[in-house]
């Protein structure tokens, strides 16, 4: 399985999603047992950045987070999967790029910047979480709602208006 971001992307974990089932269908043996995650900047020549061994007892829907030794830098990242446990093939639902421990300071909210880097860094930050880092995402100009027009309708009008 390989993922091309189109641009070098940071990562420093990756997470892997078991598949659902129902109670006839068991998918528990398709899940990677021993894999490799592996980066490239050309999308030819990888080099391994995570080896697993013996990853078994996977549940149902089950999300496994995989911490790297250090942060990487890749334009390519693929998922090698050498066994499963039993089974005859690979089934992953979701397989997630994370750089954790890192926040964003994002400068406006363009939808440009949305779609990019996602939601501003207050919304659903977890208050549990020590942040070593901190990326401010630097641009030349202020996009001021360039993409589109970004509107709201309000169903109530103000109580005051004052002017001082």
């Amino acid at each position: 399985m390989q993922l091309d971001f189109g641009v070098k992307t940071k990562v420093n974990s990756f997470k892997i999603t078991s598949r659902a089932w129902t109670t006839d269908t068991n998918y528990t043996t398709s899940s990677p047992k021993t894999f490799v995650m592996q980066g490239s900047d050309d999308g030819i020549n990888y080099f391994d950045i995570s080896r697993t061994f013996n990853e078994t007892d996977w549940k149902a829907n089950e999300t496994r987070l995989f911490t790297l030794k250090s942060q990487y830098s890749f334009r390519y990242y693929r998922l090698k999967v050498f066994t499963v446990n039993g089974g005859s093939y690979v089934i992953v639902a979701k397989l997630e790029f994370c750089n954790l421990g890192f926040l964003n300071e994002i400068p406006n909210s363009s939808l440009n910047n949305f779609t990019k880097y996602g939601t501003n860094i207050h919304d659903g930050l977890p208050i549990n979480v020590v942040m070593n880092n901190k990326n401010y995402i630097l641009q030349n100009k202020i996009s001021a709602n360039e993409e589109s027009l970004w509107t709201t309708q309000l169903d109530r009008k103000p109580l005051s208006i004052s002017f001082n």
